[in-house]
């Protein structure tokens, strides 16, 4: 008996939060913002409320095309935790093809990975990040956003091979275009 009530609360709440997934790619450049570094995002999300979502990032920061490296060798992930808020009903709005103006904060993991310089791991740093997102619907379901972004990692000093790195703070200058799907 019990199964049968909580089975509709739980499909209507369902409804009211549903979940958020975006894939897409763009650029994240380190200090320059006119120096586009290949890179992908992927997100899972939960909507809160017409305004409101929070999601798990990943980024995956492409090595810089000057070391003649593949594509995916020495390549950084951020790894975060974000929240986004529209300036009007976005999330629960049915209208299409109409654009949407959201706010971005988000902060975690800059996962630094192996050096091509040094042959050697690089630390982790943690990173903040903010920007502003352009949401265009298609369907209730599928929509195309536009970010652009500074995602700020505050870089740990350490000695490798005698030569010290880092100590500093650094900006990630992005600008991506994702596909954002509400099942």
């Amino acid at each position: 008996m019990l199964v049968a009530v909580c089975t509709p609360a739980l499909s209507l709440a369902a409804q009211d939060n549903p979940v958020l997934l975006e894939l897409g790619a763009g650029s994240l450049s380190p200090d320059d913002p006119l120096n586009a570094i290949l890179s992908f995002r992927g997100s899972v999300g939960r909507i809160l409320s017409h305004k409101d979502a929070l999601s798990i990032d990943y980024t995956r920061q492409s090595n810089s095309r000057s070391t003649s490296e593949d594509l995916g060798k020495y390549a950084r992930q951020f790894v975060s935790f974000s929240w986004q808020h529209a300036f009007q009903e976005a999330f629960f709005d049915e209208d299409t093809k109409q654009q949407q103006y959201l706010f971005k904060l988000s902060g975690g993991l800059l996962v630094r990975g192996e050096t091509p310089s040094f042959n050697a791991d690089l630390s982790n740093a943690l990173f903040l990040g903010a920007g502003l997102a352009i949401r265009y619907p298609f369907s209730p379901h599928v929509a195309a956003v536009g970010t652009i972004e500074d995602d700020i990692a505050f870089i740990p000093s350490q000695t490798i091979n005698t030569t010290n790195v880092g100590g500093e703070v650094q900006h990630n200058f992005g600008l991506f275009v994702v596909v954002q799907w509400r099942p």
